[in-house]
């Protein structure tokens, strides 16, 4: 009979704790409920009340209709805004207290989310697991010619909140002093498994430097983004290489000489026709130079997202104290151990502000390979052939 009444006990024990995460959905599904319907009774009449105003101000009402987009249009849309930022807030912080366990903390249980996630699957993992070994190739080869590298961006945000891959993500993006960039190009051209390429991309107005095997039929590839070291970044400083980036890309949007770009608007600089592409940023890389970049590491105080590189204006995901990324440490990336820079967490919230809230574009992440490639079966077998280690 003891037994049976152990058994009993686990048994209502289990639907006990069956009917209570029940009660918690339930819950949950209310509250989105209610807060869902209020949310669309707001935004309707928001979106009725704007729609009046722009038809009233279009048909000449009540004069200018600048003035009433700025009066009245804009107002109504930052207050539409609000309703769905603080609908997210209530919702985020709502969710995360259901899924927190009793002794996890908020971050705790945040870390735990992304850690068990599950990770991409069919084509877009085989993907994501030659890449890895691309980069595997890649870390054993830098130490081999003693190249300093780290993980950058979503590479690292991958590492630090997910351990390798994030499950949405396609490629692999790495960060280099310049003068490290120029040392792996001189070793490259020494080893023929690999090679370097360089691809001018109109719309981001930047150079692309990928690393990747020379059978260029297998689509993965190595993002390397080129950093410039700099003594005393200084508010003058920034200012003068902001002003260099604008100049090199309204010259380039302007000037007749790079009118053929529209043509090719992602141009191999193993195409002659980049020549005067290259040449241009050869100039705008001097200039910032001349201003003090590109200082002994010694005396670093700074790195600075080199010129060439998208974003640079922005100044925020590429201007880094030297002493968060050095001395650099070893963290698991795929399960494999890759350079990364030492206060990363400090980095990514720099960059990302709070890395472990969900994401937005976990279904809207721009694809970095293309996509008919990937679904390509003869593309697929090169990945399959590839791959050295298909249980990795």
């Amino acid at each position: 009979m003891s037994a049976l009444r152990q058994l009993y006990r686990k048994l209502f024990a289990t639907r006990r704790a069956v009917r209570d995460l029940q009660e918690q959905v339930d819950r949950l599904q209310e509250y989105q409920q209610r807060e869902l319907e209020a949310l669309h009774r707001r935004i309707s009449e928001s979106t009725d009340t704007l729609t009046a105003r722009i038809h009233q101000a279009d048909n000449g009402i009540n004069g200018n209709l600048n003035t009433k987009v700025d009066q009245v249009v804009m107002p109504l849309l930052r207050t539409i805004e609000g309703t769905l930022d603080a609908h997210d807030v209530r919702s985020e912080i709502f969710g995360w207290n259901t899924y927190r366990k009793e002794d996890e903390t908020l971050n705790e249980a945040k870390r735990r989310f992304f850690r068990e996630l599950p990770p991409a699957h069919g084509n877009a993992r085989l993907i994501q697991l030659v890449t890895a070994q691309l980069l595997r190739d890649f870390d054993q080869f830098c130490q081999e010619n003693e190249i300093v590298y780290w993980l950058e961006f979503g590479t690292l945000l991958g590492a630090v909140r997910h351990g390798g891959f994030i499950p949405w993500d396609d490629d692999v993006d790495l960060g280099m002093v310049r003068s490290e960039v120029a040392r792996l190009e001189e070793a490259v051209i020494k080893d023929s498994r690999y090679i370097i390429t360089h691809v001018f991309d109109k719309y981001a107005k930047c150079e692309q430097i990928r690393f990747r095997y020379t059978d260029e039929t297998i689509p993965c590839f190595l993002d390397i983004f080129v950093f410039d070291t700099a003594q005393k970044p200084t508010r003058e400083l920034v200012d003068e290489l902001r002003e260099i980036r604008h100049q090199l890309t309204d010259e380039l949007d302007s000037d007749e000489r790079f009118a053929f770009w529209s043509q090719t608007p992602y141009l191999d600089s193993r195409n002659s026709a980049s020549h005067t592409l290259k040449a241009r940023y050869e100039k705008a890389i001097a200039d910032t130079q001349a201003c003090g970049l590109c200082a002994n590491q010694e005396q670093a105080t700074a790195l600075i997202w080199g010129v060439e590189n998208f974003d640079f204006l922005t100044m925020v995901k590429g201007n880094y104290a030297y002493d968060d990324v050095f001395p650099l440490v070893r963290i698991p990336f795929e399960g494999h151990l890759c350079y990364a820079p030492h206060n990363a967490e400090k980095l990514l919230a720099q960059s990302y502000g709070d890395y472990l809230a969900v994401p937005h574009d976990i279904r809207t992440h721009y694809k970095h390979i293309d996509q008919t490639l990937v679904d390509d079966e003869e593309t697929q077998e090169i990945l399959r052939t590839s791959l050295r280690d298909p249980q990795a």
